[in-house]
């Protein structure tokens, strides 16, 4: 948690503090009590019954959270305390298909569905042999017509194995698709390079159609020798109204 401001009282709230002890996949409502409004550090509490954290004029309710399950990537606030109603509602969209748009020699792609079922524990698994060069597209569903201040398209994923060598190019592009207009890359991998569990992102510009956001991995063994594997844990859209 971050410091921030009591709009109360102006005076300013410590944050600086971490819940330790909670369990896995788990829904929480932190608050703290103050009293006589006295800012400063304050501790913090929690439960997972969201009534707990308004059963007392004494709290003041900061906001919830749903903890990582296992072995997943941290979580973060779910903006509904605080400055949330100032922030504008946060929407997640995710994939509703994915498509080889390009096939090479020696590609190989299973679990698809696990880039986009919410669980960043899962993954697919993009494998591309030496020789060939591959594309694969993760696509929004169609008729999505919302407009939003902010869109972030969000990759979590690793590449465990990279033996590629003698190719040309990058091992491994991730490149944001808007129609049929890009890839424009915003993070990529060179032979022979493998990379632990990471999250890249793209900002596309104000009020773009989100069913026009994609993803286009592309696996470029191209003349190379060897062989990559990138492991596709989860894409999606961050959309801020």
């Amino acid at each position: 948690m971050e410091t921030f401001s009591d709009e109360i009282t102006s005076t300013e709230i410590a944050a600086d503090e971490f819940l330790t002890g909670l369990a896995y996949d788990t829904q929480y409502f932190v608050f703290y009590s103050d009293p006589f409004l006295a800012g400063g550090a304050v501790t913090y509490l929690e439960s997972t019954t969201k009534t707990d954290a308004l059963s007392s004029p004494n709290y003041f309710f900061v906001g919830s959270i749903r903890t990582p399950k296992a072995g997943a990537i941290d979580t973060s606030g779910n903006g509904d305390g605080g400055t949330g109603a100032q922030s504008g509602m946060v929407n997640t969209l995710s994939p509703s298909t994915t498509v080889t748009s390009l096939l090479g020699t020696g590609y190989s792609i299973s679990s698809p569905t696990n880039a986009f079922d919410g669980d960043t524990t899962t993954f697919a698994t993009l494998t591309q042999n030496g020789g060939g060069v591959s594309a694969q597209d993760f696509t929004l569903p169609p008729g999505i017509t919302r407009r939003y201040s902010s869109i972030q398209l969000v990759v979590v994923w690793s590449c465990p194995t990279n033996t590629l060598a003698g190719g040309l190019g990058n091992a491994l592009s991730l490149g944001a698709m808007l129609g049929p207009n890009g890839p424009t890359p915003f993070a990529t991998l060179a032979e022979g390079v493998t990379q632990g569990l990471t999250i890249s992102t793209f900002t596309y510009g104000p009020n773009t159609n989100p069913s026009q956001c994609s993803l286009r991995a592309i696996l470029n063994g191209s003349t190379a020798t060897g062989t990559v594997v990138v492991q596709v844990n989860e894409v999606y859209l961050l959309c801020i109204e």
